[in-house]
């Protein structure tokens, strides 16, 4: 429609969606989570992949209270910073807010892909804000829970028929809460 002819355009599916769960190595992700001191199966682990986003800051409270609302019932929580290490800092604010701070566990480190599909693939639940976050436990067979700060992240959700808790500018500890409960 804008009349550009060269090279050749084609429009295509993100690439991460052609991962197959079976060529995945879970002993990376494993080892990742072994240095963590987090043993699957010892208790179910909620990811939560958390991003900056303009000047809004309720979405990590919502996140906050919710994350002490699951240590509280016996998960563990995992912070994962998708893109490292632009996330280390909206998640240690997270951290920070949260009573139970000091019983989640930061991932701190840059994480390879296959690292990252074998420590999704331990997953309960993921909690995400990134798109990748999403569709890379999506891929793993995990259930999503998304928040929200660009249409893609909507669209995907509604594809998947995975829920949408809310959106990074007005999302609630609440609206966050119901949707995990159900």
């Amino acid at each position: 429609e804008l009349g550009v002819k060269r090279p050749p355009l084609f429009v295509t599916a993100d690439a991460v969606l052609s991962l197959e769960q079976s060529e995945v190595d879970q002993q990376a992700g494993l080892a990742v989570l072994a240095r963590a001191v987090i043993t699957p199966g010892e208790h179910a682990i909620i990811g939560v992949s958390v991003r900056a986003w303009q000047d809004a800051e309720g979405y990590k409270q919502a996140l906050a209270q919710s994350c002490d609302r699951l240590i509280e019932r016996g998960y563990r929580v995992v912070l994962l910073p998708f893109h490292y290490p632009c996330d280390l800092a909206p998640s240690k604010d997270v951290i920070r807010m949260m009573k139970h701070g000091q019983k989640a566990v930061l991932l701190d480190r840059q994480i390879g892909v296959q690292e990252m599909l074998g420590i999704l693939g331990q997953l309960h639940l993921m909690i995400g804000m990134r798109l990748h976050a999403l569709i890379m436990a999506a891929v793993m067979g995990v259930p999503v829970v998304g928040i929200s700060y660009d249409p893609k992240v909507d669209s995907f959700l509604q594809q998947v028929e995975q829920p949408l808790a809310g959106h990074a500018a007005d999302v609630t500890a609440d609206q966050l809460w119901v949707v995990l409960s159900e």
